[in-house]
């Protein structure tokens, strides 16, 4: 995933914290924080709302309203994001997504212009899915075999 997000030049990518058996996202902010790109995490603020955090260090993250790791104090993230690794509990071919219910990624996407990874193991991939119109579709599927494309293009940079 890595390869993508160099591959499409980008500068600062909202990643989510894995838990809970999703994929395992801390390689990934290791990464990117490594490589000088701004590694935005998220941090929710209400029961409908989430904000984007700039990573403060593993050591500077506690369990949030959920129990996944978030940043203590920060404020809001209000520069560009050029893109934001997403988690789900299934994905389809067509970019169609479904999270765990409370909306919080599709609220947060809609309200912000960034390319849209979702991150799944291979099991989660389905045909097709139930969506709603609040439901934003992803823009690229990778899954550990492999990047999928939405839509029938190749996503820059190969493979994860």
């Amino acid at each position: 995933m890595l390869k993508l997000l160099v591959a499409k030049n980008c500068t600062s990518v909202f990643v989510y914290v894995s838990a809970h058996g999703e994929v395992d996202t801390h390689g990934i902010i290791n990464a990117l924080h490594d490589e000088g790109i701004a590694v935005l995490v998220p941090r929710i603020i209400s029961k409908d709302q989430m904000v984007a955090i700039a990573f403060p260090g593993w050591k500077n993250m506690s369990p949030g309203p959920l129990g996944i790791l978030s940043p203590s104090n920060a404020r809001p993230w209000t520069s560009a994001i050029d893109a934001a690794v997403i988690p789900g509990l299934g994905f389809s071919m067509r970019g169609e997504r479904i999270g765990h219910g409370a909306g919080y990624y599709d609220r947060w996407l809609s309200n912000n212009n960034v390319w849209k990874i979702a991150v799944c193991f291979d099991y989660q991939m389905c045909e097709r899915l139930p969506t709603t119109a609040t439901d934003v579709l992803m823009d690229v599927v990778v899954t550990q075999s492999g990047s999928t494309a939405i839509g029938g293009q190749q996503p820059d940079g190969g493979d994860s």
